[in-house]
């Protein structure tokens, strides 16, 4: 009850706060930008905001919400972090937005068409904000967490798209073309993505052969 109580108090003095000081998580001016990212004094008070957001999500439905839109936020914090000068923060942010991510897997029902749809079309703009952050920062460890990145999503495309042609397996009624459409055109983009950078010539020899291997799995999944 105390701890309820004390939960319920924090809640309100962070919205408060935050409030007062007019600070929004998302820039107005640029949506894929976030005011408060781990650079910024206040950042503490995002973590408690989030925490408290899981413990109130009454239902499943809403923890995958939650999920999806935290690892959002980290998306938010990597593009603001390449724009402040700080790209040391970029990998554990990812870091972050992956454990997040991968929270959701318990959840998926590949056959729910609305969940899906907002699963690759958030998967999407990820994938194009890590490209664009990719192509700004110079930062050796920060593209290296990216590629890093770039690969588990190409390996999370690779598990939808064996859920979903497992799902349609014998049932052609259920109509998830559209769902399998997105989740490869987000396979291509990551796809192209690893053999672009497989080139590189700041590469080393090893990191190029784990990419180009890495590329020749993300293009074998979409001829499957």
């Amino acid at each position: 009850m105390r701890i309820s109580v004390v939960l319920a108090i924090l809640a309100l003095w962070t919205a408060v706060y935050l409030n007062s000081c007019n600070l929004v998580l998302a820039s107005e001016s640029n949506p894929w930008q976030s005011q408060i990212h781990p650079a910024h004094p206040l950042y503490f008070l995002k973590s408690v905001r989030e925490i408290l957001e899981i413990k109130s999500a009454g239902t499943d439905s809403i923890k995958v919400l939650r999920y999806l839109e935290f690892s959002t936020r980290r998306i938010r914090e990597v593009n603001s972090l390449a724009s402040k000068n700080s790209p040391d923060l970029i990998p554990p942010t990812l870091e972050k937005y992956w454990l997040n991510f991968t929270k959701l897997n318990s959840f998926i029902n590949v056959t729910d068409k609305n969940f899906m749809n907002l699963i690759s079309d958030s998967l999407n703009q990820h994938i194009n904000v890590l490209e664009n952050v990719y192509n700004q920062t110079e930062s050796k460890r920060a593209k290296m967490a990216i590629r890093l990145t770039m690969n588990r999503i190409s390996e999370e495309n690779k598990l939808l798209l064996d859920k979903l042609n497992q799902a349609t397996k014998g049932n052609s009624k259920l109509g998830l073309e559209e769902e399998v459409r997105k989740i490869n055109l987000n396979q291509v983009l990551v796809c192209n993505l690893l053999v672009s950078v497989a080139s590189e010539s700041a590469l080393n020899d090893v990191e190029r052969i784990v990419l180009a291997e890495r590329a020749n799995k993300c293009q074998q999944s979409l001829l499957n």
